[in-house]
């Protein structure tokens, strides 16, 4: 390691930090300042760029989980010119493509990141990945040590020392501030050391403004002849290399102005002065790139999907857990995940067939969460499944920011949805979930009503790339399609035809619908019936037709009435609407009782449905 050409390098890289969050008048100039050193021995030392294939399968990977530092990332990336680093001085502005926090979309940047901890669990999941393929790649990451406050931190934590993963490397920012002061006066985390080592982590301590001590800290790590996970935690400067920032709290999140930028920048432009002489050899190795093997790409084996419909009434979580292990010979990618329910999400079933390819967080929707997007970042498939409550409401943020905003490839199979849970009752009963699911640009959400329908959404979902949502019953339904029906993400099925009314369901409605339709018959009402199947995309098309043909359209969803079908329905016809009668549950929680009960009392039963299309058609 030559030490001061890997200063000269930092002093540059710190110059554009102050640069950018000068120009941005806003911004993380402490932090930035302090994981400079890290970041440039991380990015010329162990990363080893291929800057002929930046997405090379092979490479190391790097996550900055403290995304707001991303700065400091910027900073070097622009002096290894794969960056423009005249394009620098628009940091956070519009159209800039240098975001506020990481974008994967960037070259040289391997995850968006910005909450606080979810970066550490998409580290976990692109290490375990390297495990299941039995590649050699690395996965560093830096985390604030403010961060360590956030509870996914310590799933992920527990998570990576149980599953051997000592191809990641952690790295702790450990300045003792953040936003509001010292972390050992608004939450102590100490003693860290002790705390990961007690999660099965080797522990390295070091100055992380020294190049000499880096390079110790992560020869020591490359020593460790065991299966643990390593984690640095480095003594750091906040501010480091401004003398008016270093270790003052102010600089957190705060953008110098003009007097402070010149004093700042005037420091810094002695120091390149000073290292003058090591500039030829930093370009030099600032230039250099790397070659990795090539991957070998796993062919797909041609396996047909056939099935037998139910003959008798089924949960679609069983249809669910019975087409994932019947589909896993066609998509050798597909890794399942889940969180210590899988005998309830019947995930159990791929579980026993394909053990190696199968993974239990534990009681931890976040980091499952996490980890499944580390996952499909490197090309896997990953299907995360819990109860409704917890994936969808518990993970929420964490499938917000890790799945949808890189727009990665996370399928998220949610079961227990609904008032339909039963006993279990208002905790457990979660009528939410479509509507958080909606709001998440790109989010794709399924809701099937049968056996058949379940088992090719399922296929269809894989075949899909995106983030997809599929929700998932506990109570038994009847079969409604026959065994040749086709499924189609974002298509509607008109059920039943009908000229006076029609009646939109989703889920195990559907089943409720039909039933009203012929109880509606010999009241000489013709009731039309759609299935909407995938609420978003919404089948727009087909539900304003019925709209304009039959005047008056009837929603039925076993979820709130507030942002879910009856909702997407709305929206739908907004433009040219027509008289609408939503029935859902009704802006309240659930409670206990046996679930044909409970779908009954909150009017989710044929017999309602036809009360009120009875009464909205007089």
């Amino acid at each position: 390691m030559q030490k001061e050409t890997l200063k000269y390098i930092a002093n540059e890289v710190r110059k554009n930090i102050i640069e950018m969050t000068y120009s941005a008048k806003s911004g993380h100039p402490g932090g930035s300042l302090s994981i400079t050193d890290v970041v440039t021995y991380l990015y010329i030392c162990k990363l080893k760029l291929d800057k002929n294939n930046l997405n090379n399968p092979n490479r190391n990977r790097f996550v900055l989980s403290k995304g707001h530092c991303v700065p400091s990332v910027y900073g070097i990336l622009a002096e290894m010119e794969l960056l423009p680093k005249k394009e620098l001085k628009t940091l956070r502005q519009v159209g800039s493509h240098f975001q506020g926090h990481p974008c994967i979309e960037m070259d040289g940047i391997d995850m968006s990141t910005g909450s606080l901890g979810q970066g550490f669990s998409v580290a976990a999941g692109m290490a375990l990945s390297a495990k299941l393929d039995k590649k050699d790649f690395k996965v560093y990451t830096v985390l604030g040590d403010g961060e360590t406050q956030e509870g996914i931190v310590w799933e992920t934590a527990m998570f990576a020392g149980n599953k051997n993963l000592n191809n990641l490397v952690a790295i702790i920012d450990n300045n003792n501030l953040q936003s509001d002061g010292k972390v050992s006066d608004v939450c102590s985390i100490y003693p860290l050391d002790e705390k990961f080592s007690a999660f099965k982590w080797n522990v390295v301590t070091c100055n992380g403004n020294d190049f000499d001590e880096l390079e110790n800290a992560f020869n020591t790590v490359e020593s460790f002849n065991n299966d643990k996970p390593s984690v640095i935690i480095m003594k750091t400067v906040k501010g480091k290399g401004v003398s008016f920032m270093e270790n003052a709290v102010e600089w957190h999140g705060a953008a110098p102005n003009k007097e402070q930028y010149d004093i700042a920048m005037s420091e810094l432009e002695k120091n390149t002065l000073e290292l003058a002489e090591y500039k030829e050899q930093a370009i030099e190795l600032l230039h250099k790139t790397y070659d990795f093997a090539n991957v070998n790409i796993t062919e797909k084996k041609s396996v047909e999907f056939n099935f037998i419909p139910a003959e008798n009434a089924k949960a679609t979580r069983d249809s669910y857990g019975e087409a994932l292990k019947d589909l896993a010979e066609l998509y050798p990618e597909l890794v399942v995940l889940d969180a210590d329910l899988s005998k309830s999400t019947k995930t159990c079933l791929f579980a026993k067939a394909y053990p190696e390819r199968f993974i239990n967080a534990g009681i931890a929707e976040q980091v499952m969460i996490g980890v499944s997007a580390g996952l499909a970042t490197t090309g896997k498939i990953p299907v995360a499944s819990s109860f409704a409550m917890f994936a969808a409401g518990r993970a929420y943020e964490i499938i917000r920011n890790a799945v949808g905003y890189p727009k990665l490839n996370v399928k998220i199979c949610a079961t227990h949805a609904g008032i339909s849970v039963g006993e279990d009752g208002a905790s457990h009963q979660c009528n939410e979930d479509i509507a958080l699911m909606r709001t998440i640009p790109g989010m794709t959400i399924i809701n099937p009503c049968d056996d058949t329908e379940t088992k090719l959404a399922v296929k269809a979902m894989l075949d899909y790339k995106g983030a997809v949502y599929m929700r998932l019953g506990r109570f038994a339904v009847p079969q409604v399609n026959k065994q040749d029906y086709k499924f189609e993400i974002g298509k509607g099925v008109t059920l039943k035809d009908g000229n006076d009314i029609t009646i939109i369901a989703t889920g195990l409605m559907v089943n409720e619908a039909l039933k009203a339709a012929e109880e509606l018959k010999n009241s000489g009402i013709n009731a039309r019936v759609i299935n909407i199947h995938t609420i978003k995309p919404i089948d727009k098309e087909l539900i304003q037709k019925a709209a304009l043909e039959t005047k008056k359209l009837v929603t039925v969803e076993e979820h709130s009435i507030i942002g879910g079908l009856g909702a997407a329905v709305s929206e739908a016809i907004a433009e040219n609407p027509v008289p609408l009668k939503r029935i859902g549950v009704n802006d309240v929680f659930g409670y206990s009782g046996p679930a044909a009960e409970l779908l009954k009392a909150f009017g989710l039963c044929s017999e309602n449905i036809v009360n009120v299309v009875s009464e909205f058609l007089k």
